[in-house]
């Protein structure tokens, strides 16, 4: 009987369950009923729905339009929202409920007579447009943020962490007082449980997924603690105050944050931000077109921030005319392509593409009734949109790049030496009647659409590396030379320039930690996504702050996971376990660079000049250093040669520097996966012999594995961007000398080769 009783309990909650799933699916089937009907008489008055409610964290207002959605059309409301506006929404294309913006019938543009009409109605178009040429800071509401609006951001605070006051200290007896920030560890190689380091990763995905099994593949163990880790693989820290927690953060510990760098590089204005001080550091006006022969400040295009208020719209716009004018007196178009982003939008939401004719430039009212038909109430970003860029077999792309800051001070950089490619399966085309065709300008590869679409033209095989032989020939222009020699050094050049800007407002805080005496390595992995134009200069659109390791999630675009697993190699995830094969010559060569070097050296800088050997060395599958590097560099060149920007060096990048030209490194080549393949280097004679317990820790090999013949026979002189090779001996010298040391060690049973290690 009991069972009986429960059984009829059971039965009854099942029926009470489906009775409210069928009424559910029955209110649900309604609105998508009232749904459908509504977006068929949408389409038949060719008009939008909306305003959608929308109160997730990036939301430009508390609704967004059509308008605002203009670049989502493909997509289902649930893949635009974390929660859509309705339950019936969900599964809706936002193309089905906003015919006319997305283009699912007829024109949608409205003519330049309507919004003169509807201006003439309101007042003259110059008392609707606020205009900041002769604004002063605070002079009223629409004046607010002051002169100057091209980029800066609205609110009066900076960002976290910046401070463009400081001046660090400019000689040794400066540095005296700071500590290192290296990996370097009195910690022994293995713990009692065969430990290299203690790790812990993020709770988002990709850190689970795939940053975890790459620890531990490196011999690390997970912890479970929040403190007694000695790696740490997480989003980026937000606070300053996290970074001063002695308690928590074990000496030569490594994590994956420098304070202050994301927000000076990673939100929507940074960019703007760096390019008006990098103008000013240049000598230029900051609205000016940057001089044709003039090398600064090319890192990203220009950008002007905008905010409407009801009728009044804030915003420089005779300096923008201007600049447009200028613009074309240089480089003619019948057109120009300009990109309206929200501050503080999410998911492509809010992003506009507007054709700028030669007539809305042929007067101030003009490009003000320009300006006030296409810019909503709210704060914008206004950019510059490449017009010309470099194509792939004739389709528009842009590029991820990933780089890795392994040091603020003295500043590493390192980059992949492939960019990612994110193709269009469109052709290019900037014609007026293609400015909002998101499948040619933004969606890269695409969504399904572009893909099926009669306008695809979809690439078989897609390209998913930059630096093979079928890119450089596919690419226009095209040739290797022009990559290597024109496009890739440009790439570099815009890292490495914007990473010197950032540098100096944050620098404060690196000094702080280390006068403190918190002594661990932190490191920041960024992906900057780049355009190219027609002539090989870069440009990037954003930089991506996040840290996200893909894995293989996407591997048929992007098979990146070998690269991604070297990036811990490379920052001394697993100990640099190669030391072991030139320790002593690395200690005997510091020991006498900084014996001999005018300035001298700190036991701090040795320690960093170190980290730099190690990291060098531990470069694998195209990872490499580009800065510091020598003067063949032409980033280099013209930074160190630049009045304006020899300020923003500090006297460890003068020792890393020195050390360069000192030009020393161990003895290694490249296999053909160019990844660094170490061979023993023993000390000098002519040098005095290592002091005792002064060198690095070293490290041997847990286990043996064999280099195949065809890596040896396709190595290179040296990885570039690495210091030459040590010695005197020529190319084929040191391959003998490699494969001596190898088959010794394979005789022996102790050696440590192989791809990527």
């Amino acid at each position: 009987l009991p069972d009986a009783t429960k059984l009829r309990a059971h039965e009854a909650r099942e029926e009470a369950l489906a009775g409210k799933e069928k009424a559910e699916a029955a209110s649900d089937a309604a609105d998508s009923a009232g749904l459908e009907a509504d977006a068929a008489a949408l389409h038949a008055s060719c008009g939008d729905g909306g305003p959608f409610p929308c109160h997730e964290r990036g939301c430009p207002r508390s609704s967004v339009t059509c308008k605002d959605l203009v670049l989502s059309c493909e997509k289902t409301f649930d893949k635009v929202f974390d929660k859509p506006p309705t339950r019936a929404l969900a599964h809706f294309a936002v193309g089905e409920i906003c015919p006319r913006t997305c283009r699912r019938c007829g024109s949608f543009n409205v003519s330049r007579e309507e919004v003169l009409r509807s201006q003439a109605a309101a007042g003259p178009v110059g008392q609707m447009v606020s205009a900041l040429d002769n604004c002063t800071a605070g002079a009223s509401d629409e004046c607010a943020g002051g002169r100057g609006v091209w980029g800066r951001i609205w609110e009066l605070a900076p960002p976290v962490g910046e401070n463009t006051a400081y001046r660090p200290p400019h000689d040794l007896a400066g540095y005296k007082a700071l500590t290192d920030g290296t990996s370097h560890s009195d910690l022994p190689p293995r713990d009692e449980k065969g430990c290299l380091r203690y790790f812990r990763v993020g709770d988002r995905g990709d850190m689970r997924g795939t940053v975890r099994p790459m620890l531990r593949e490196l011999g690390m163990c997970e912890s479970k603690e929040e403190v007694g880790f000695t790696f740490l693989w997480s989003r980026p820290w937000e606070k300053i105050e996290a970074f001063f927690r002695p308690k928590k953060i074990t000496p030569g510990s490594i994590v994956n944050s420098v304070a202050g760098l994301p927000q000076q590089v990673g939100q929507k204005t940074s960019l703007a931000r760096l390019h008006v001080a990098c103008m000013a550091r240049a000598g230029y006006d900051p609205l000016d077109v940057i001089p044709k022969r003039g090398p600064f400040c090319r890192f990203t295009s220009r950008a002007f921030a905008v905010r409407k208020m009801g009728s009044k719209l804030q915003l420089p716009y005779r300096r923008f005319r201007e600049y447009n004018v200028q613009l074309n007196e240089e480089e003619p178009e019948e057109h120009r392509i300009w990109i309206l982003k929200p501050q503080g939008g999410f998911n492509q939401v809010g992003i506009h593409m507007y054709s700028l004719a030669t007539a809305d430039i042929a007067s101030d009212s003009a490009t003000a009734a320009w300006l006030m038909q296409r810019v909503p109430e709210g704060t914008w970003v206004l950019q510059e949109y490449l017009m010309n860029p470099m194509t792939y077999q004739g389709h528009k792309f842009d590029l991820r790049v990933w780089a890795l800051v392994t040091s603020l001070d003295p500043l590493r950089v390192y980059l992949l030496g492939t960019g990612i490619p994110k193709v269009s399966q469109w052709n290019y085309s900037k014609a007026v009647e293609d400015v909002k065709e998101p499948c040619i300008h933004v969606l890269m590869p695409g969504t399904n659409e572009c893909f099926q679409n009669k306008r695809a033209n979809v690439l078989t095989p897609y390209p998913t590396r930059t630096n093979t032989q079928d890119w450089f020939d596919k690419v226009i222009p095209s040739g290797k030379d022009f990559w290597t020699q024109r496009a890739w050094p440009s790439v570099e050049w815009r890292v490495v320039e914007l990473l010197v800007l950032a540098r100096d407002a944050i620098l404060h805080v690196d000094h702080q930690l280390k006068r403190n005496g918190l002594r661990y390595k932190r490191v920041f992995f960024l992906s900057p996504d780049i355009l190219i134009d027609q002539h090989g200069q870069a440009t990037m659109v954003e930089v991506n702050v996040n840290g996200y390791m893909i894995g293989n999630l996407h591997k048929s675009f992007f098979p990146l996971h070998e690269e991604q697993r070297a990036v811990f190699r490379l920052m001394g995830g697993n100990g640099f376990p190669k030391q072991h094969k030139y320790a002593a010559a690395l200690e005997q060569q510091t020991a006498a660079f900084c014996k001999h070097r005018k300035a001298k050296c700190t036991p701090a800088a040795e320690r960093e000049i170190w980290e730099m050997v190690h990291e060098d060395m531990h470069c694998a599958m195209a990872w490499y250093r580009i800065f510091p590097t020598g003067e063949d560099r032409p980033h280099t060149a013209r930074l160190k040669g630049s009045p304006s920007y020899q300020r923003s060096f500090t006297f460890l990048d003068g020792v890393m520097f020195d050390w360069l030209q000192h030009g020393w490194a161990p003895l290694h080549q490249l296999d053909q996966n160019r990844s660094v393949v170490v061979a023993q280097t023993p000390p000098s004679a002519d040098l005095p012999p290592p002091k005792a317990g002064a060198k690095p820790r070293q490290q041997k090999p847990a286990s043996a594995a064999k280099i195949p013949e065809a890596h040896l026979s396709t190595m290179h002189r040296r990885p570039a961007g690495l210091a030459p090779a040590g010695g005197d001996a020529s190319a084929d010298d040191e391959l003998a000398v490699l494969r001596a040391r190898i088959a010794e060690l394979e005789r022996k049973g102790q050696g440590e080769a192989g791809r990527g290690r």
